[in-house]
């Protein structure tokens, strides 16, 4: 709330589900939330298929609208941050997706980073700097370079 005024969010399944996105992207299946620390909405991630293929289209907000794109080009928020920032004792499971990282694990938040996997250095992985982090492999052999990266990040935290 802002001065005892709630923020009404967009609708963005009504946005992205605009015939120039689905014609664009292909049909809309569903979408995921990236909060701030504080758990304001800031963006989102948006599953599309389109002949047999998904893809995951960023969105972010732009004053009361949504727009195609990252929030940030780098240093992006992580999923499930204001989780994280809430429950600063729970380790961290790293998981690839955001459909992935909104299964519930008891004792773990589970996070993923905006992208892909060729986007794992554009995120900004300092709120899980001295945490306990595992990362659950992918088992997609052509998408394996990124665990790698993964580790570097991490190395990097300590």
């Amino acid at each position: 709330m802002l001065q005892g005024i709630a923020r009404r969010l967009p609708d963005l399944k009504a946005y992205a589900t605009e015939t120039w996105a689905q014609e664009k992207w292909g049909s809309y299946s569903q979408h995921w939330y990236y909060r701030n620390k504080a758990g304001r909405i800031i963006g989102a991630a948006v599953r599309y298929n389109k002949g047999g293929e998904k893809n995951i289209i960023p969105f972010h907000l732009a004053g009361n609208k949504w727009k195609p794109g990252h929030v940030s080009k780098e240093n992006r928020p992580l999923y499930n941050l204001h989780k994280i920032e809430k429950t600063p004792r729970l380790p961290i499971l790293i998981v690839e997706g955001e459909k992935c990282a909104d299964i519930s694990v008891d004792g773990f938040i589970l996070t993923t980073w905006p992208g892909g996997a060729m986007a794992v250095k554009k995120a900004d992985w300092e709120p899980l700097k001295d945490r306990v982090v595992y990362i659950w492999p992918v088992s997609y052999t052509h998408l394996r370079a990124h665990e790698t990266s993964l580790h570097l990040v991490c190395r990097l935290l300590l």
